[in-house]
């Protein structure tokens, strides 16, 4: 027996959005039981693998939550309060990760990263990533803390 998780989970331009409702109805929140919540929507029929699952926090922010081999795995930033913000900025992310995988060459030296006017770097290995202050050079970035590579942007 364990405590009841409260969240409401749909599917809105392919992509799955969890809504924390642990605020209102009490409870355990998504982000301290996010193991728990991916094992229970990946019951779910109409959830395909690799969807991509964005969750509002507690707190009211939106971040990703990463699934491997069909567990939860880690959390991605996305670090917005809007719904269409959020999906935008997975949207991007993953048509660079495909972009990216189509197109991935081992012997590349280089990650290319791609800033938009938001403050948020889409990396070339798929993965995405915010300054608090400054750019790449004024924060001595010339490293890809994902894959490692030279950042290129």
């Amino acid at each position: 027996m364990g405590f009841e998780i409260h969240y409401s989970c749909r599917i809105e331009d392919h992509i799955c959005c969890i809504e924390d409702c642990s605020n209102t109805l009490g409870g355990p929140t998504v982000t301290n039981m996010a193991d728990r919540v991916i094992d229970q929507i990946r019951k779910e029929p109409g959830l395909p693998d690799g969807m991509p699952i964005i969750y509002r926090d507690s707190d009211g922010i939106w971040d990703e939550l990463l699934v491997k081999n069909g567990r939860f795995w880690d959390f991605a930033p996305i670090q917005v309060r809007n719904i269409e913000e959020a999906k935008r900025k997975i949207r991007l992310k993953y048509s660079l990760q495909d972009i990216a995988e189509t197109q991935k060459d081992n012997a590349e030296e280089y990650c290319s990263w791609q800033y938009d006017e938001d403050g948020f770097y889409a990396t070339g290995c798929g993965r995405g990533f915010t300054l608090n202050e400054g750019d790449l050079q004024e924060n001595e970035f010339q490293f890809c803390p994902y894959c490692g590579k030279k950042i290129k942007d």
